[in-house]
C-alpha cells in the first residue's frame, strides 16, 4: 500500500513531535503493509510556514534516519496545502509542492468555515492541469451543509480523500456516517492515514 497523506516528518509541523516519534510511526506504517509514505506537512500561513526546500531537506534527513533504523519504508514528499495567496502561482512556481511532483496536490480546506469560492479556486486549478485532491471532507464541521458542493468539485474533476480512521469510527458516528455517505455516491478517489502520532 502507498499512504499519499502523512505527517511522519518530525518536527515540522503538528504531527511527529521529534525523530523517535517518526520512526515509530514508520514502524506502524510497515507493520500494516505500508511499502511507501507521502510526506506531507501542513502549509498554513500564519501558523506552518513549510517551504520546499525546508521539506526537501527534512525528507533527505529522515530517509537517512530510516536507512540507519533498518525501517524499509520509501517516503516521497507533498504538503497538506491550506489556503494560501496565489495557489495556482505557486503550484506553478514550484513554491508549493504536488505529490511526488505530479500534478495531483493535497488541498486542505479550512475545518470549520466553509471558503467562499472554493469551486472557482479548484475550477482555476484543475483549467491548468492539476488534480486537486481535497482531504478529509467528512471531518469538516460544515459538510452536510455543503455536501452538494464536494459532489459538485467531484464532478469538476476533484479527487476526495477519505481518511481511514473515519470509517473505522475514530472520529465518531457523525463523520463515519457522512465517510460512509460519500462511498455510497461513488465519489471517493483515495483513503488516507492522515497519521499525525502513534495513535
Amino acid at each position: 500500500m502507498i499512504d499519499l497523506h502523512c505527517h511522519m516528518l518530525p518536527a515540522i509541523d503538528d504531527g511527529a513531535r521529534d525523530l523517535d516519534t517518526a520512526l515509530a510511526m514508520a514502524r506502524l506504517a510497515v507493520a500494516d503493509g505500508i511499502t511507501t509514505t507521502v510526506c506531507t506537512p501542513h502549509i498554513y500561513p500564519g501558523l506552518f510556514e513549510n517551504t520546499v526546500p525546508g521539506i526537501q531537506d527534512a525528507v533527505v534527513d529522515f530517509r537517512a534516519a530510516l536507512k540507519a533504523a533498518g525501517i524499509p519504508l520509501a517516503i516521497s514528499y507533498g504538503a497538506d496545502i491550506q489556503v494560501v495567496p496565489d495557489l495556482l502561482q505557486g503550484l506553478r512556481a514550484g513554491t508549493l509542492p504536488t505529490l511526488h511532483n505530479s500534478r495531483y496536490f493535497l488541498f486542505e480546506p479550512p475545518h470549520h468555515v466553509a471558503l467562499p469560492g472554493m469551486l472557482d479556486l479548484l475550477h482555476n486549478v484543475i483549467a491548468s492541469g492539476y488534480v486537486p485532491i481535497i482531504t478529509h471532507p467528512e471531518r469538516l464541521s460544515y459538510v452536510e451543509d455543503h455536501y452538494d458542493q464536494f459532489l459538485e468539485a467531484v464532478s469538476m474533476g476533484a479527487w476526495l480523500q477519505i481518511t481511514g480512521g473515519a470509517l473505522l469510527g475514530r472520529f465518531g458516528h457523525r463523520v463515519k456516517a457522512i465517510s460512509e455517505r460519500f462511498l455510497a455516491e461513488g465519489v471517493v478517489h483515495l483513503l488516507a492515514s492522515d497519521g499525525h502520532n502513534l495513535k
